[in-house]
Order: C-alpha cells, then sequence, then structure tokens
C-alpha cells in the first residue's frame, strides 16, 4: 500500500540511515550493540463531536516521541504529525464520518530501541442532530400572505422556497414568519426548512404548505352617495380588498347585493368590471333602479385624513324602463332567486374551473384548415376540454401521447405563452374536437352533444351518461333534472350543458354548448360559455342568459345535459333516466 510522502514513508527513510550509520560504528567496534524494539502504543478513543476526534495512549517506556496519521473511509490522510505527547486531536472532520489513526513510537538514533510497531483504531464523529420539522400555517391579508410557524429550538434562520408563474423564489428570515406580498390571486405551495449555525445541529427536513392567496378586506366605510340622475341621494358601504379592488355592499339596503369595480393605479376615475353597448355597465340594485358606472363621468376621490381612506365617487341611476319580467337581458333575471339546492349538497360551490378558454388562436393551432383558415374548435370541444383539464385525466392519449396538462395556462388572452405551452391546448382542444367527430369550420364548427357519450369514454376513459333534451312536461321531472346538476356540481364535479336561445327570432335561432361548474347560495348556477370569460356569470338554470359584444341570447329552450366521471368517481346512476 503506497503513501507517499506519509510519515511512515519519512520514518523509513530516517530509520534506514540510522541502519547504515550503526553499521559503520559497528565495524569500528569491539563491542556489539543488540537493540529492542519500543512497545505498541495502547491507544484509547477520547472526546468526539460532530466534526473532531481526540485519542490518547499510555506512554512508551523508552519512547522520546511518537507520529501519527489519520486516514478518512477513502485511505486518504487528512492529518498528520510528530509530538512529543500522548494524546491528539483532529479537527475539521466530516460529520458521521469513520476515520483510522495510526500511531506508532520512536527513541533517539543513538538509543538502544527501534521504532514500535504501528498501533491502529478507528473512530467515528458524531452525527448532526436534525431540527425539528416547522409546522406553519398560512394567512392572507395586508396585500399578501404571511407564512408563520412556532419557533424551533437551536434554529438561528428558516430558509423558504415557492414558485410564481414558473419562476423558483428562495429566501430566508430569522424570525418565525414571512409576509409574501408577489402572489397573484391563486394556489400555491412554499417549502420552509430550519437551519442552525451550530455545526451540531442538521437542517430540518423539509416541509411544504399549499394555501390559497385570496383577496382579503383592508377596510369598509359607510357613506351617503349622490345619484345626479334622480337627484337623490343613498347609503351603502364601500369596501376595499387587498387586491385593489372595490365593492359597494347593500345599496338602497337591498341585502346581498354587491357592486365591484377597480380604480386603476395613479388614477381617480372607476373603471366598471365591464362595459355594455351603450357606455355604461348597469348593475340590478332595487327593483326600481339600476346603478350605472360611467368610464368617463365618474370619479373617485380618496381622503386622506381619515386612515382608512374614504372612497367617493357618483355614480349615475337611471329609472330603466325594460325592467319588468319579460323583457329579456340580464336585468331580467341575473339578480333573481335560482332554485332550491337540494338536501345534502353543499351551500355553495364557487366556480371550479380556472380556465377561461375560447375556440380562436391558440387553442385552433391544430384543428383542420377551412380553404386555407384555421377552423375553429368548436363550443362542445371547448367545454369538454376545460373539464378535462380541471380534472387532469387522463395522462395519456389513445394513440399513447402524453397529456402536457403541465404547460396549459389559464387563459392565453393579454398574457405571453410559449409554442409548447400554445400546443399543448391546441392538442387537447384537436382530441377533444375528435372525439365529438365536430364538422369543422372557419366560421362555425359544430358538434352534437351527444356524441360525448361515445366519445369520451372511448377516446379519454371516462364514464359519461347524456340526458337528452329537458323538455319535460311535468315540475317533478324538472326538479329531479336540476338535482342531478346540483348534486354533481356539490361533489366538486362540473357538468356538460347546452341550449338554443331563439331570443332574436326562429329564423335566428343559436344552439350553443358550455360548462356549468358551481351555483351560489342563492340557487343560481355559474356558467363558463367557452369565449375567454365574456359572458360567464350566476343564473338560474331555467334561463341562462349570454350577453356581451353584442350578443344577447338566453339559452332556455332544448336545454341538454351530459354527465362526465372519471373511473374513481365511480358510476352515474340517478332516478332521472336518460332520454
Amino acid at each position: 500500500m503506497k503513501k507517499n510522502q506519509s510519515i511512515i514513508c519519512k520514518m523509513g527513510m530516517l530509520l534506514m540511515a540510522a541502519f547504515l550509520l550503526a553499521t559503520t560504528f559497528t565495524a569500528c567496534s569491539s563491542d556489539d550493540v543488540v537493540k529492542t524494539q519500543l512497545e505498541t502504543p495502547a491507544v484509547t478513543e477520547g472526546s468526539k463531536t460532530v466534526s473532531s476526534l481526540a485519542f490518547n495512549w499510555q506512554p512508551v517506556a523508552g519512547a522520546s516521541q511518537y507520529a501519527y496519521e489519520l486516514y478518512d473511509a477513502d485511505e486518504k490522510v487528512v492529518q498528520g504529525g510528530v509530538t512529543a505527547a500522548t494524546s491528539v486531536v483532529a479537527t475539521g472532520l466530516k460529520p458521521s464520518s469513520t476515520y483510522t489513526l495510526k500511531v506508532w513510537a520512536y527513541s533517539p538514533l543513538n538509543s538502544d530501541k527501534t521504532t514500535s510497531p504501528i498501533a491502529t483504531l478507528k473512530a467515528t464523529t458524531n452525527a448532526k442532530t436534525p431540527l425539528v420539522k416547522p409546522t406553519p400555517t398560512a394567512e392572507t391579508g395586508n396585500g399578501g400572505v404571511t407564512i408563520s410557524w412556532p419557533t424551533v429550538e437551536h434554529a438561528d434562520y428558516y430558509k423558504y422556497s415557492y414558485t410564481v408563474d414558473g419562476e423558483v423564489k428562495t429566501g430566508s428570515v430569522e424570525t418565525n414568519s414571512v409576509t409574501l406580498t408577489d402572489l397573484p390571486i391563486g394556489e400555491y405551495t412554499i417549502q420552509i426548512i430550519a437551519s442552525s449555525n451550530d455545526e451540531n445541529f442538521a437542517d430540518s427536513e423539509p416541509i411544504s404548505l399549499t394555501f390559497q392567496r385570496t383577496k382579503s378586506e383592508l377596510w369598509r366605510a359607510d357613506g351617503t352617495y349622490t345619484s345626479i340622475g334622480l337627484g337623490s341621494s343613498f347609503k351603502a358601504t364601500i369596501v376595499a380588498y387587498d387586491d385593489g379592488t372595490y365593492t359597494i355592499e347593500n345599496p338602497f339596503g337591498e341585502e346581498g347585493y354587491s357592486i365591484s369595480f377597480t380604480v386603476p393605479e395613479g388614477s381617480t376615475e372607476i373603471t366598471p368590471v365591464g362595459t355594455a353597448s351603450n357606455g355604461y355597465y348597469a348593475f340590478y340594485v332595487s327593483s326600481q333602479y339600476y346603478v350605472s358606472l360611467y368610464t368617463a363621468g365618474g370619479y373617485s376621490e380618496f381622503d386622506g385624513t381619515k386612515e382608512e381612506g374614504d372612497v367617493w365617487f357618483y355614480s349615475y341611476l337611471n329609472d330603466y324602463d325594460g325592467n319588468q319580467v319579460g323583457d329579456g337581458g340580464y336585468d331580467e333575471f341575473t339578480w333573481c332567486e335560482g332554485d332550491d339546492i337540494p338536501e345534502g349538497c353543499k351551500e355553495e360551490v364557487p366556480a371550479l374551473l380556472t380556465t377561461t378558454w375560447n375556440q380562436y388562436a391558440p387553442y385552433y393551432n391544430a384543428t383542420p384548415l377551412d380553404n386555407g383558415k384555421p377552423s375553429l374548435t368548436g363550443c362542445v370541444a371547448t367545454a369538454l376540454a376545460q373539464i378535462m383539464n380541471y380534472y387532469q385525466y387522463p395522462e395519456k392519449y389513445a394513440d399513447g401521447t402524453k397529456i402536457d396538462w403541465d404547460q396549459m395556462l389559464p387563459t392565453y388572452e393579454g398574457v405571453e405563452y410559449t409554442d409548447a405551452q400554445a400546443n399543448a391546448v391546441a392538442q387537447l382542444m384537436a382530441h377533444c374536437g375528435e372525439a365529438v367527430n365536430t364538422s369543422y369550420g372557419s366560421g362555425v364548427s359544430t358538434a352534437y352533444p351527444k356524441e360525448a357519450a361515445t366519445g369520451l369514454p372511448a377516446k379519454f376513459g371516462y364514464i359519461v351518461k347524456y340526458y337528452g333534451y329537458r323538455d319535460y312536461p311535468n315540475e317533478q321531472d324538472a326538479k329531479l333534472w336540476k338535482e342531478v346538476v346540483f348534486r354533481e356540481l356539490s361533489a366538486g364535479r362540473p357538468v356538460l350543458y347546452g341550449g338554443t336561445s331563439y331570443k332574436n327570432g326562429e329564423a335566428n335561432y343559436f344552439s350553443h354548448s358550455f360548462v356549468i361548474d358551481g351555483y351560489d347560495k342563492k340557487g343560481r348556477v355559474h356558467v363558463n360559455y367557452g369565449y375567454g370569460g365574456k359572458g360567464d356569470g350566476y343564473f338560474p338554470i331555467d334561463k341562462l342568459p349570454m350577453k356581451f359584444d353584442g350578443w344577447d341570447e338566453t339559452f332556455d329552450t332544448y336545454q341538454t345535459l351530459v354527465v362526465i366521471h372519471r373511473p374513481q368517481d365511480g358510476e352515474i346512476d340517478y332516478t332521472l333516466q336518460p332520454q
């Protein structure tokens, strides 16, 4: 075994020189000198830490000094030397590691003693003690989310990491909490690790916490607001949230009604959530009046003398002539009561889908061309794609190709996206269109919802039932139909729904399929129409209006229902029989 430049090698050379010298003197002397070997040092292990080992040995009679070498597990010398002492402390070692000490005694060259045999002893450094895992909790407020955890004994600081829009964020704090202020509304996972500056302690195991970044209330203020349209005033409550939005609560004392709006940064004008074709957005606030927020005339004034900051604004009230039932439009039923929520269902189910997809680019990038132009994805395929994205099921297409769920974005409008992200959603749309035998066209693409009952099981492995047209002659059947919808939503399963609108005349009927993915406490279902979020809202099942960009439809005729389960959701078994 070679030990280049080791103490053993060096001592061997010295002993050889001593031997030659002794031979020379012996030839000149009449007396023969007989040398005896020193005894082997008796080595014992002393104290140790995570980075040091102490060794001791009994003095050897006749020895003047001791040589030693410390080897690691790879038989590399990590420390060595010569000492007259009978102990040595090795430092700078690795935790939980085994080392071998080799030590031998020797005497002066002119003595009658030769070097002792080498003594060896193995010893292992202490292991670091892992810190206790912190147990974090999350609380939304003050413009962000505060993650906190109990103080961990012996911890000097805490490391954390989380991901925002694909970018990993990291940091460390010496306190037992951190406030994250760069989070858009959504779900996140943070990882916390406790660390110590004391070498005797190892990092804790990482612990993850998944939490929701939801908007929280900053302040609320009751006030009286002027109605220019009527020349009178009304009382309401202004509520400010940490995502920059505001809400008018209970105008005219109408419990349960609210109006949401935003105030752009650096501006004092109110920007309505949406605008109608006539330039203002109307909100129903009582049986007679509508609040209309004008983009040009409305403004907001902040009073800096009050800590909570009162928001004052002028709103225009108009006595709306078309507010009687039967006149049509969102005013007719958007804010009315919905249906009774069946016993055993949740009180409400917020919209399940996080996507607001439509039928254009990049969604139609993989559809067949129509005279050189991309074909629209079709409403049935768009609805099914959003439901499948919600489930993230299955993992592969029927041909074995992986479905890139992780590449799909909640929306592709107004955001930058990669080719991979565009291709992922385009491929899903195309496969959904194929499953329901879509008839493609650049102006319109059509498919029948009932095709999902055979296409989804064959192509994607879902369990599906098509419940035909909801044109039952009696109230009981209608009640059972709605109960199916509510029970599916209460179980966290969106449904494929559809209907036909004759609002603009028999010759201008419009059939459309979409997703119902939630309901509110008033029994109104949430509709995702598949037009990039436009027209979406909460409506009674009996009506289902759609108004945006000049469109004005009500899908209250020939309503269709398709219930979709994954295999783990079980069979579909309702009293209502498929038609």
